[in-house]
């Protein structure tokens, strides 16, 4: 299973990762505003290569098992050239700022008080 997974990925470049990216933010519950805001910051933070590797990151980050996961994730990210310290970067870079895009991406936040 994980190799038919693994085949279904291949994101081709920055704008498709953007995409995918963007309709998982939506199926987790973003409005299409939260999650552009959030595209925007990512964009600002992380590189080409790295929004890709989320892009190729996410259907293993939604599952429930995290356990099995994580490891048939690192091994997708290193058949694609991806090394152990990008993946735990590019992740760290995500977690740094999640706070900050919820504070500034948040239609609740962005609501005037009244």
């Amino acid at each position: 299973m994980f190799i038919a997974l693994a085949a279904a990925l291949l994101v081709a470049d920055a704008a498709e990762a953007q995409t995918m990216l963007l309709e998982a933010c939506e199926k987790q519950g973003g409005t299409k505003t939260e999650c552009v805001c959030g595209m925007e910051v990512a964009r600002d933070k992380l590189s080409d290569r790295e929004l890709i590797l989320f892009a190729e990151m996410t259907p293993f980050l939604d599952r429930q098992d995290y356990a099995q996961a994580l490891p048939e994730a690192l091994q997708h990210a290193d058949s694609l050239g991806y090394t152990p310290g990008e993946v735990a970067d590019a992740f760290a870079i995500a977690y740094e700022h999640a706070e900050a895009v919820e504070k500034k991406c948040s239609e609740d936040a962005a609501a005037p008080e009244g």
